[in-house]
């Protein structure tokens, strides 16, 4: 744990650093990067496939221009992801089970699978096609880790998925209305699909699994995602990690799933610094107080 610890210092060292030290770590990458940024994805809009070394010693593909700080530094660089980062290296344990809702490319799905190790097991569920691709190659051949292309809500049946292109692709959900007057929307607009949805209740019970901590990234559906745990939060009680958007009040999406989990005993708490948990019964006063609009709330019972 300790080592892994010490590498992801340095995802952290080049997250806070200034361009010019994230250009000399990896001149190259940054180059690529930045040229298909700036200059090429906004004519083609069509992302490019690359490798990327994980602080960890695993690789995964991205998609650039999507995950560019994964293909630059080796991990999320936004500071509420290397708090998760360190809050999972932190409690998952060898053997554990593991479960990431909202997999994206995989990034939390191959680092809990080498926490978890051989014995463990890490389920990743991603809705968008596009972006499930991508995250099934890259967990071929990882004998501990099964992925899923199904939505979560709190009904088991054919939802309305949408799908970004690539840039864009961080906000892939099932009702994007919240877009509706974002400027980059309206030159941006998602691709409508339908995609199979399941329950949180109804996986676990169909997989036989009892997991210790879910992760749950599902952009405005988190309320639907939780409704479908309910025999799960009365039972297993796993630990929730759930992203929660400060901005929008306290009616919405998040703070309906965080009542549905403490009317079920969960209490909620932040991610320090070093990886710790601090109760947050407030949690909007709490992030206010951090200057953050987007964490990681995690929920224990």
């Amino acid at each position: 744990m300790k080592d892994t610890l010490n590498k992801l210092k340095n995802v952290e060292r080049l997250a806070a650093a200034g361009v010019l030290s994230r250009f000399l770590a990896h001149p190259v990458k940054y180059v690529n990067a930045m040229t298909l940024l700036k200059f090429i994805y906004p004519f083609t809009r069509k992302g490019s496939l690359r490798s990327a070394e994980l602080f960890w010693g695993d690789t995964m593909k991205v998609l650039l221009p999507a995950a560019t700080d994964i293909y630059l530094t080796g991990g999320k660089t936004h500071e509420s992801e290397t708090r998760l980062a360190k809050y999972l290296i932190k409690n998952l344990a060898e053997g554990d089970t593991f479960l990431d809702i909202g997999a994206h490319f995989g990034y939390f799905t191959l680092l809990a699978a080498h926490l978890v190790g051989n014995i463990g097991k890490v389920h990743g569920i991603e809705p968008a096609k596009g972006t499930f691709d991508v995250l099934k190659d890259n967990v071929s051949g990882k004998g501990n880790i099964n992925v899923h292309h199904n939505a979560v809500s709190d009904k088991e049946e054919t939802v309305s998925f949408h799908e970004f292109p690539v840039l864009y692709s961080e906000y892939n959900a099932m009702n994007v209305d919240k877009f509706a007057q974002e400027e980059w929307m309206q030159k941006h607009r998602p691709e409508k699909t339908e995609v199979q949805a399941v329950t949180i209740d109804g996986f676990i019970r169909d997989k036989k699994i009892s997991p210790a901590i879910i992760k749950i990234d599902v952009e405005g559906a988190e309320e639907q995602a939780i409704l479908g745990g309910k025999e799960t939060w009365a039972g297993i009680s796993p630990i929730v990690i759930m992203e929660y958007l400060s901005d929008e009040g306290v009616d919405t999406p998040y703070g309906r799933a965080e009542k549905i989990l403490k009317e079920n005993g969960y209490k909620s708490y932040v991610i320090t610094k070093e990886g710790e948990t601090e109760q947050a019964d407030d949690i909007l006063s709490v992030m206010s107080r951090m200057g953050s609009t987007s964490e990681n709330i995690v929920f224990k019972r």
